[in-house]
């Protein structure tokens, strides 16, 4: 059973390193969250709201009325994206990957903001359109979050492509 497909070590890769972390961390959380809460209330009897549900913690969120269709889905892919970037330095970087990753992460996103100011200042839009005319296409909040969130998802499936193809190359 040691010669495995890269289709074998894409799926096992990727439930031991997102899947099973995103079932049990939770599970771990809850339990720590209820321990803490009854050691806390056996040395402050006083406190009598101590255990802790994530069933009343959604029901609090959906309340707000802040979270609709598009904000849900960033919340998920930004949540995926932080466990698939791992995934993806983990089969990319031999040695230290968590730490090459979150260099190499920085360093895409540094850049991109270095170019998004040289190109702005460099054009300077307010010379070719006035404030009332503007060239960006995302005018409200919820065209932006959905934005946001088409983008994320696209992000986390190249990462996953990515992924793919590094573990096929080294296959070979």
């Amino acid at each position: 059973m040691l010669p495995a497909s890269s289709t074998e070590k894409f799926v096992f890769e990727l439930l031991n390193r997102v899947v099973v972390f995103i079932v049990l961390m939770p599970v771990f959380f809850w339990l720590v969250a209820n321990i803490e809460g009854a050691v806390v209330h056996s040395f402050i009897p006083e406190l009598t709201n101590y255990k802790f549900s994530f069933g009343e913690a959604y029901t609090e969120i959906n309340n707000q009325g802040k979270f609709d269709g598009w904000a849900k889905v960033l919340l998920v892919q930004g949540i995926l994206f932080m466990f698939i970037t791992v995934f993806t330095g983990a089969s990319h970087f031999s040695k230290s990957p968590l730490l090459k990753t979150m260099f190499t992460f920085s360093l895409i996103i540094a850049g991109y903001g270095l170019f998004s100011y040289l190109l702005r200042k460099g054009l300077n839009p307010r010379i070719y359109y006035p404030e009332h005319n503007s060239i960006q296409f995302v005018d409200s909040e919820k065209k932006a979050i959905a934005l946001y969130a088409i983008l994320s998802t696209l992000i986390n499936l190249c990462l996953l492509t990515i992924t793919w193809f590094k573990i096929k190359e080294k296959e070979v």
